[in-house]
């Protein structure tokens, strides 16, 4: 899918593509959080069930399936420890200081009336928890799940190579097979914060099938022919439109529906995705977005209200993403050390 050449490295085309592509993803990652929750079976529901529980889910599978060639390339060359390390500085530092930061935004919001007519304010140091070291919850800035899942990865990726080299496709299909299999009973009952660490702080199965498709990819038989990107991203749309109409049924399989849409319309936006250069600052800033657009939306939701209209859902998510980018570019150019260890060397 990503692009490579016989010596199995990406071309230069696929690599602006990889650019362009992360941050188209970057603004699918706004729109999902931006969850206005319209009135069931209203003109904003349906468009609402579509993106955020369709379109939108191509983004993180689209993180993890560069990410995998990423890591793989980093094995392969610099060997696991210095692989982890990388991480260390590209992954975990940031994941620790933004948790940190937007834990400082909330309590800075919450308290704001009093600190302005100078009331006192009793103030705690964050937990474990609330700065995303507790491996059984979700990180208090809750995208940042994604992070902490992909360095639990990167930990256990030699298990995981061995695996695709013993078993290859095998090996994805039975990982398709099983969240196929378990994704319309989450939450588990009575699983407390374990399900939770199995749903999102080792991140779904779906998330290591993504993570691991470029290694296997490599092994591919050269005589398939998937479908045009046109038909693949009508496919699943298609199936993000009948899993709406399955949710609004009330119908069991429209979780079924919403996992299969993902691989359908991340081929789809990835085949009709150009290869032209894009600006630089844009191209660069998919992190920082990432990274910041929690901290927008906050304010943001509370006075803009995206709930009221899909003009107003949409604008919110533009205007979101846009102040996100503006943030992100902003540390760049002024702070260029500081936003250095901020977006992990990005």
């Amino acid at each position: 899918m990503l692009g490579m050449n016989e010596r199995g490295t990406l071309t230069e085309a696929a690599s602006r593509k990889i650019r362009n592509m992360g941050i188209l993803c970057a603004f699918l990652v706004v729109i999902i959080h931006c969850r206005p929750h319209f009135g069931r079976g209203t003109t904003g529901w349906w468009l609402e069930e579509i993106l955020e529980n369709g379109v939108t889910q191509i983004a993180v599978p689209f993180f993890f399936t560069v990410s995998g060639y990423m890591v793989g390339r980093s094995l392969q060359g610099k060997g696991y420890r210095k692989a982890v390390g990388k991480r260390v500085r590209t992954l975990l530092v940031p994941f620790v200081l933004w948790n940190a930061l937007f834990w400082l935004e909330n309590f800075l919001w919450k308290n704001a009336h009093s600190l302005l007519h100078g009331r006192t304010v009793s103030f705690t140091f964050p937990t474990l928890r609330q700065i995303g070291l507790w491996p059984t919850r979700c990180p208090y800035l809750t995208p940042l799940w994604y992070v902490r899942a992909l360095f639990i990865l990167v930990v256990l990726s030699p298990a995981f190579v061995w695996c695709l080299k013993k078993f290859r496709g095998w090996f994805l299909l039975l990982l398709f097979v099983v969240y196929a299999a378990v994704c319309p009973f989450w939450p588990l009952p009575n699983a407390g914060q374990w399900e939770e660490f199995a749903r999102v702080g080792i991140f779904p199965v779906l998330g290591l099938f993504f993570f691991f498709a470029r290694p296997c990819a490599t092994e591919r038989n050269r005589g398939f022919q998937p479908p045009p990107p046109v038909v693949s991203l009508t496919v699943g749309i298609g199936l993000a439109v009948f899993r709406a109409f399955f949710v609004l049924k009330g119908l069991p399989a429209a979780e079924h529906l919403g996992f299969l849409c993902v691989p359908f319309t991340l081929y789809g936006v990835w085949g009709l995705m150009g290869d032209s250069r894009w600006p630089e600052w844009l191209v660069s800033s998919s992190f920082g977005v990432y990274l910041v657009h929690k901290f927008v939306l906050l304010p943001v939701k509370a006075y803009l209200h995206p709930g009221r209209s899909t003009v107003a859902y949409l604008g919110v998510a533009v205007f979101a993403f846009a102040v996100s980018l503006a943030i992100a570019e902003l540390l760049k150019r002024t702070m260029p050390k500081t936003s250095a260890v901020l977006f992990g060397g990005r």
